[in-house]
């Protein structure tokens, strides 16, 4: 084979080679505008869910309520019934539990009252397995040792599912 066949042979392979990239190089970029429009329609849902979230959390009770009646050990003094009290609303921080609420007995002279209980928890949820996940969730857990020397018996639970 001559040089010069050899050159040309060099040549052809290497504008074949660069015709071939070029198509890679096209098809790539058209895919990386695919990627660039589905990260965009993600992102999207994204936040059309988390105001979806949002809305339904500021709707009120939904899923699975739960209270809990809290009996405090006699005598407990104003600044341990505080802390009980934050420990509780701490428990917000459990992206699971939504519309956390906290209140003291407020004593309305009915009868019927659950009187022994001092404080009461009211939160729901979206569905039994978000309560479930909340029940070994480190802060709930650790809530639960860190409340205990402030009771006077078990806490008591009431769940439903509202309607």
């Amino acid at each position: 084979m001559t040089i010069k066949k050899y050159l040309l042979l060099l040549l052809t392979i290497g504008l074949l080679a660069s015709c071939d990239k070029g198509y890679d190089n096209r098809k790539l970029e058209a895919l990386q505008a695919e990627l660039a429009s589905a990260k965009s329609d993600l992102d999207q849902m994204r936040t059309d869910f988390d105001f979806i979230k949002s809305a339904r959390k500021k709707a009120g009770l939904s899923g699975l309520v739960h209270q809990v009646f809290f009996k405090l050990k006699p005598g407990i003094s104003a600044e341990d019934k505080a802390a009980f009290i934050a420990e509780l609303k701490g428990l917000s921080a459990i992206e699971l539990a939504h519309n956390l609420t906290v209140g003291e007995f407020e004593d309305l002279k009915d009868p019927r009252a659950l009187a022994g209980y001092g404080v009461s928890l009211l939160m729901s949820f979206d569905s039994q397995a978000d309560y479930e996940a909340y029940q070994s969730h480190e802060i709930h857990l650790k809530s639960k040792e860190n409340t205990a020397k402030y009771l006077g018996g078990p806490p008591t639970s009431y769940d439903f599912m509202a309607k």
